[in-house]
């Protein structure tokens, strides 16, 4: 009788000792669930709070709109305007452009943001660019610096302009340094008028030194 007892109680014991093993076991792989969820989660509200954080869409020119080509070899894709974006003439990648604006509820641009803060955002920052206006050399150009940048050091300078072509007047858009305004490239409706005038020289617009040196060793 006595011995019924004792393997009654080890039973009820071990019955314990496998319940709390698996609640144990249970609570593992829902902590590690839970762990992988935030995982996955994480980059998306990071991504959410850069989005939400820059304020007015900057608008192009309505006739800005669609593909420019250039007889450049580095461009490996058109200069692509959109409304309130352009695609990349290096990369063909899409950026949306905003004007300048402090990230939100933090009185602060992106630059001014903490180096691990830059790094973590990196990616959603790569998909805007800046746009202020500047004039130089009597010109008006609309400045493109990538949007975590305060500087323009790394941006281009667009400009529209109408010339004449073969008596013919068309629209060319000249690409040139921010801080200089001297073209360094300019941009056609059509690969034909790239390709037959990519490397003329307009009297009435001022070039850089590399287009000039470039011209003569041609």
């Amino acid at each position: 009788m006595k011995s019924n007892k004792i393997l009654t109680v080890l039973a009820a014991a071990a019955i314990g000792v496998s319940t709390a093993t698996s609640l144990g076991a249970t609570q593992v792989q829902t902590s590690h669930a839970a762990a992988e969820q935030a995982k996955t989660v994480k980059p998306s509200k990071q991504a959410k709070a850069v989005k939400v954080a820059f304020g007015k869409s900057y608008t192009f020119p309505k006739e800005w709109a669609g593909k420019w080509y250039s007889n450049d070899l580095l461009r490996m894709e058109p200069l692509d305007f959109h409304k309130t974006g352009l695609g990349s003439p290096r990369s063909g990648e899409y950026a949306k452009a905003v004007t300048s604006a402090k990230l939100k509820g933090t009185n602060k641009y992106p630059w001014q943001m903490s180096a691990d803060w830059q790094a973590k955002n990196a990616k959603e920052l790569n998909k805007y660019v800046r746009v202020s206006q500047k004039k130089v050399n009597g010109i008006d150009w609309i400045i493109v610096t990538p949007v975590g940048k305060k500087s323009i050091d790394n941006g281009f300078a667009f400009a529209a302009r109408t010339e004449k072509l073969n008596g013919k007047k068309e629209t060319v858009i000249f690409e040139a340094n921010p801080h200089v305004g001297a073209a360094t490239q300019q941009y056609f409706r059509t690969k034909e008028l790239a390709d037959k005038y990519g490397k003329h020289q307009f009297k009435n617009m001022e070039y850089s030194k590399w287009v000039l040196l470039r011209s003569k060793n041609k």
